[in-house]
């Protein structure tokens, strides 16, 4: 096994009230070890940088963020994710995956109110399409916890504060992409993280 990584794994099933939907996710804690995460910065942030974007383009006052697309090379992170992924989907959610479509991306919140409002990662154009279909989201933290203040993941974020997601160091995080999520605003310091998606045939 990689000195970069762990393999441990266990899933969550989290209920908020009985008012309020059941939230799934899969956590699996320190899956890159420090020295893998300091690597994966230092290798990702030698990639162009630019702003995040909604479909509709670049909407800072809905989503602000840095980003930086990657894929192709880059197996050593790409394949622990997948493994985790793979066993998430066989033991908690039985979707049909195929694999990723889509690269990567490495998200850096680093100015004050750099934010992503409540979202869905399903995109809606590729049901009914032969398209692949985002079927799960993974989201790796790339920032210790007490690294900023504020930018936390929240899932099923509404009007309420939601349930925000585990934020230590290695950590990742998987969840159906057709929950509504959101990040809220940074009001210091930086997180850095990972964001992706398992693809598989149309929802319908």
């Amino acid at each position: 096994m990689s000195t970069h990584y762990k393999g441990s794994y266990y899933g969550k099933r989290s209920r908020r009230s009985a008012a309020k939907a059941e939230i799934l996710l899969v956590h699996c804690p320190s899956l890159f070890t420090p020295q893998g995460v300091s690597r994966i910065r230092d290798k990702l942030l030698t990639l162009k940088a630019f702003k995040g974007e909604i479909s509709a383009g670049v909407r800072e006052d809905y989503r602000s963020v840095t980003s930086r697309e990657f894929g192709a090379g880059f197996d050593w992170i790409i394949d622990p994710i997948l493994d985790i992924c793979a066993q998430a989907n066989d033991e908690t959610f039985g979707f049909r995956l195929a694999g990723i479509a889509e690269n990567l991306n490495y998200l850096i919140y680093a100015s004050p109110g750099d934010h992503y409002d409540r979202h869905i990662d399903v995109h809606l154009p590729d049901l009914h399409t032969e398209k692949p279909n985002r079927k799960l989201t993974f989201i790796m933290q790339l920032s210790e916890p007490d690294d900023y203040v504020g930018c936390d993941v929240s899932l099923d974020g509404d009007a309420d504060e939601g349930e925000p997601i585990p934020r230590g160091l290695g950590d990742l995080i998987v969840f159906p992409a057709w929950t509504a999520h959101k990040v809220t605003p940074l009001e210091s310091g930086a997180r850095h993280s990972i964001v992706g998606w398992v693809h598989g045939p149309a929802w319908c």
